[in-house]
């Protein structure tokens, strides 16, 4: 059918799909995301914008259990999309969501961070849960340390959900990245390789809460 003879009946066309179009798909893949999360499928979620990264590790925090690790290049308040700023740890979604999952008994959230070191007790999520644990709202610990300079080389960021669920980037610059929620065999081998360099002994321990 496409446009109508105001143009405007479907929306302005960009590659060939229409802004109405669009926005179906993008419901569409949120749905399936969803989905995928409430049913523990084990299905492959492919992941090609920084929004859809948030909204990822969004669902993955709120259906963990007990263990959460992240390997991340920076714990950033905001991430570009478009050359526009878009809401990273500092959305509201994203905060709330660690936040129920660390209302529950013996959680605990690991983090390597590749590049930031000094300036990751100012970031939002991090004051945040802090102030959150100091009020008693939350009680599960969150540890952070930088990563050993073998590791630093690395940009295929992940994070790993109780040995279950991950989402794993395939090429940091585009913010490609596969997810999964449950697929053990996958998780349990990013968790192992997270471990071995969480204790490394030449790394640093930056936030403890």
């Amino acid at each position: 059918m496409g446009k109508n003879k105001e143009g405007n009946c479907a929306g302005r066309e960009v590659n060939g799909i229409t802004e109405k179009e669009r926005a179906e798909e993008e419901h569409e893949y949120y749905r399936n995301i969803d989905r995928c999360a409430s049913e523990s499928l084990n299905k492959k979620i492919m992941n090609g914008r920084p929004a859809h990264a948030v909204y990822l590790m969004t669902k993955m925090f709120s259906q963990a259990q007990n263990h959460v690790r992240l390997y991340t290049g920076t714990l950033a308040d905001k991430l570009k999309e478009n050359e526009a700023p878009i809401s990273a740890y500092d959305s509201r979604e994203l905060v709330d969501a660690a936040a129920f999952f660390f209302k529950k008994s013996g959680s605990l959230f690991e983090v390597i961070v590749q590049k930031e070191t000094e300036t990751i007790e100012s970031r939002f999520f991090i004051m945040t849960l802090r102030q959150m644990k100091k009020d008693g709202k939350i009680s599960g610990d969150i540890k952070v340390r930088n990563a050993p300079e073998t590791l630093t080389a690395i940009d295929n960021h992940f994070m790993v959900v109780d040995d279950m669920a991950y989402r794993l980037e395939t090429d940091h610059d585009k913010t490609f990245a596969v997810a999964n929620f449950n697929d053990k065999e996958l998780a349990s081998i990013l968790a192992g390789f997270f471990d071995k360099y969480f204790m490394n002994k030449n790394t640093r321990e930056l936030v403890s809460i």
